[in-house]
């Protein structure tokens, strides 16, 4: 909005009766009348230019809030593949009995036989 204050300064500034004056300048009556004429259309060029500048912003900073979300999302795709490699492993394993023993002494707490299981308690 500054910059739009300080282009409608200028023009009006430049729009005088009389002789126009343009940063010094003295201007022909053909300058004048296209001055005249047509101020409004640099006003609005300039508009144009700074809703364009806010637009740009506004989905930079979109882009890289999305950006962001990608690469959160690769990351957890790639931990929950190790899970689903980890997990088929243990399902393809269900059948050896090595595993049924580790299963049984870490799930349940159970051991061997001829081995002694210790107890600690807080007392």
């Amino acid at each position: 909005m500054k910059k739009l204050a300080i282009a409608w300064i200028l023009i009006q500034n430049s729009v005088k009766v009389g002789k126009i004056v343009f940063f010094g300048w003295k201007m022909s009556s053909a300058w004048e009348k296209y001055i005249k004429e047509w101020w409004w259309v640099v006003a609005f060029m300039i508009l144009c230019y700074m809703l364009y500048e806010k637009g740009m912003r506004t989905r930079n900073a979109v882009y890289e809030n999305l950006e962001q979300h990608y690469l959160n999302l690769l990351e957890d795709k790639h931990q929950n593949l190790a899970l689903q490699d980890d997990l088929m492993l243990q399902i393809n394993s269900q059948s050896d009995p090595a595993w049924i023993e580790l299963t049984l002494i870490k799930g349940l707490g159970l051991v061997p036989e001829g081995t002694k299981k210790i107890f600690f308690s807080s007392n």
